[in-house]
């Protein structure tokens, strides 16, 4: 007589060995894709400073205050009008931020860093 399919055992042996691989890769598949939700939320970010880096350049003569919201930033042309969701936190929207600048006087320059909406409600809606 010719046996034309599986055993239960093989069946299950495969069954056992598929499991045991996603239990495996499925931490090392979740750290990875987070990982990359992060680099890109990090150049986002950059991607602000530049453009707020670029802004202040431009309008030394006028710019006199401590931050440059991003909607400023996109209004004037300096970012691009993209959806700036942090990739991380699909709650915060990077638009309502800004780029925080701080003149050093040593070296007569700004220093910048990307701030979060809440970081920046000392900036009046006119500023923007």
């Amino acid at each position: 007589m010719k046996k034309n399919g599986f055993t239960l055992i093989e069946l299950l042996a495969v069954i056992v060995i598929l499991s045991v691989l996603a239990v495996i890769t499925t931490p090392i598949i979740t750290s990875s894709i987070n990982a990359s939700k992060n680099a890109a939320y990090e150049r986002q970010k950059e991607m602000i400073v530049k453009a707020a880096e670029e802004y202040v350049g431009e309008n030394a003569i006028s710019y006199n205050k401590n931050a440059v919201c991003v909607t400023k930033l996109i209004s004037e042309g300096y970012l691009k009008d993209d959806d700036m969701k942090n990739p991380s936190d699909k709650n915060e929207n990077m638009k309502e931020g800004c780029a925080k600048t701080t003149f050093n006087s040593s070296g007569k320059n700004y220093t910048y860093e990307y701030k979060k909406k809440a970081d920046c409600n000392s900036i009046s809606d006119k500023d923007c």
